[in-house]
């Protein structure tokens, strides 16, 4: 008895900011916790864990670096946002691709050491294709990796606090 009166006074929240692009339903979010890899006009970029959401006063906390402080961010200030890795595909080609190259120069050089393949001046064609594999991975992880969101016209920031009683 005591446990059904307990389990129905508990209440549900869920806080997070998230980017929403106009006339599309699709969403990223960020919740409490996670590194928000953002820009203030055109300053340079800074990386920040969000440490608390506030929905009423449209702000985020996080640690200010000098003081160690935790500071209010108003959203409407943030001009840009990177996204990480998550979920992007052109990340994983890029890394997969840079791996296989390094391992393919590598390995040759290992199968050459060992007298098993030519050295390197008579038969240059596995280094050359580890690292040509090795910087169209570093190319494509670098233009494709890391979308970035501008606020404006398209994008916006919204801060959100759910809570079910």
């Amino acid at each position: 008895m005591l446990t059904a009166i307990l389990l129905t006074l508990t209440a549900y929240s869920q806080k997070f900011l998230q980017i929403e692009k106009y006339g599309s339903p699709k969403t990223t979010k960020f919740y409490p916790g996670d590194d928000l890899v953002f820009q203030l006009g055109d300053d340079t970029w800074i990386t920040r864990t969000i440490l608390d959401v506030n929905a009423d006063r449209g702000t985020i906390l996080i640690e200010d670096v000098s003081s160690g402080v935790p500071m209010h961010l108003d959203v409407q200030e943030i001009t840009n946002v990177k996204l990480g890795s998550k979920g992007k595909i052109w990340r994983i080609v890029g890394k997969t691709l840079m791996a296989g190259g390094a391992n393919i120069a590598i390995s040759s050089l290992f199968l050459a050491r060992s007298n098993i393949i030519p050295p390197i001046k008579d038969y240059p064609q596995p280094y050359i294709y580890g690292a040509g594999n090795f910087l169209l991975g570093l190319g494509i992880d670098q233009l494709l990796g890391k979308p970035v969101y501008k606020m404006g016209r398209r994008y916006h920031l919204r801060v959100l606090d759910l809570t079910i009683y």
